[in-house]
């Protein structure tokens, strides 16, 4: 029998549909797939090819609300204003309708993955108050999570210093997917009104709560992802095991952490996405919490601290580190070497 030349290539938006139709076992090509690639969306770092003459912090906005996927950037015309653009958004009936065809064509049972994808979307994180607030049984909830996390669309987090991640009982859940992420936190709420052409009324609360939800998500996200790439570059005092945050019962929140427990060497790090620099009391509010995150015993550890700022810092703030090992990080800097770790796309 000869051999065909032929190369069949199938590529698809819905991950879940091919998947269910082309892939699983009673469709024709199961098991006869050579390779399977699941394209990722763009980095941040690509993005200054789209949007050259855009600042760092506008282009960040725009990662907020799309992400990396180019047919939403391509929505954006590079030449106008990034508030302009966004209320251009509101009335495009592709960011308005794929948020429902992403999870209803990949998904069965689409309403209960919408409640838990909203639950998330609204700030709750625990796998019980995502089933109180979806209205689905905390045994049957999981279910839900672990599809959703399959198709990259909600990821779990635990604190970065657990050594066994997924044995942690302190997993949270959040939306990985920046443009569901952003429609579920704004667009979905006023669904009813721009579908009236109220377009002015959902962008004023809009306008009220975006520059928090960028700082909040992308901000510390991209925080994280410099240290990870600084780190895997041999840029940082140490190799990092695990990158993430940390939180817990009697504990506080720390934005970034990063650590290598065969090196004992951990870092420590406090995002700020305000318009005013990082002061003085910023940094000794952060030095205290960061004492009770460092493991036992602490005299052991390797320490490294490090302060993300959008707007950069005082001079009081550095002297406030008294001399400690301390990485000081502006949002340029960060997009200057993320886009530096990015292999232009458009080059």
């Amino acid at each position: 029998m000869k051999r065909s030349n032929l190369l069949l290539i199938l590529t698809g938006s819905h991950a879940g549909m091919i998947e269910r139709e082309v892939l699983a076992y009673r469709s024709p090509l199961y098991n006869r797939a050579t390779r399977g690639l699941h394209l990722q969306p763009l980095p941040f770092g690509a993005l200054s090819d789209f949007f050259p003459r855009y600042s760092a912090e506008d282009r960040a906005t725009v990662y907020a609300c799309v992400g990396g996927v180019p047919q939403y950037l391509e929505l954006f015309d590079p030449g106008r204003p990034v508030e302009w653009n966004i209320q251009q958004l509101l009335s495009d009936t592709l960011i308005l309708d794929d948020a429902g065809a992403l999870l209803r064509d990949q998904l069965g049972e689409p309403r209960n993955y919408v409640a838990v994808v909203e639950a998330i979307a609204s700030g709750f994180t625990r796998m019980t108050e995502i089933a109180t607030l979806a209205g689905l049984q905390r045994a049957s909830v999981g279910k839900y999570l672990n599809v959703l996390q399959h198709l990259g669309i909600v990821e779990r987090h635990v604190p970065a210093t657990v050594r066994r991640p997924q044995q942690s009982k302190q997993g949270r859940y959040r939306i990985r997917d920046h443009y569901l992420r952003f429609y579920y936190r704004f667009i979905a709420p006023a669904r009813t009104n721009l579908e009236r052409g109220l377009i002015q009324q959902a962008w004023q609360n809009m306008q009220k709560h975006l520059s928090e939800f960028v700082g909040l998500y992308i901000f510390e996200e991209l925080c994280r992802e410099w240290v990870l790439c600084q780190g895997d570059a041999g840029h940082l005092p140490f190799v990092p095991r695990r990158v993430g945050s940390f939180w817990g019962t009697g504990k506080p929140q720390i934005d970034v952490v990063a650590i290598n427990e065969d090196d004992h060497a951990i870092l420590l790090g406090e995002c700020k996405w305000t318009a005013e620099p990082i002061r003085k009391r910023i940094v000794e509010d952060f030095l205290e919490r960061a004492q009770q995150v460092i493991p036992s015993p602490a005299e052991q550890w390797q320490v490294t601290y490090a302060l993300f700022a959008k707007s950069g810092f005082t001079d009081e703030a550095r002297q406030a580190m008294g001399g400690r090992k301390c990485l000081w990080v502006d949002l340029d800097q960060i997009d200057h070497d993320l886009r530096a770790f990015c292999v232009s796309p458009l080059a």
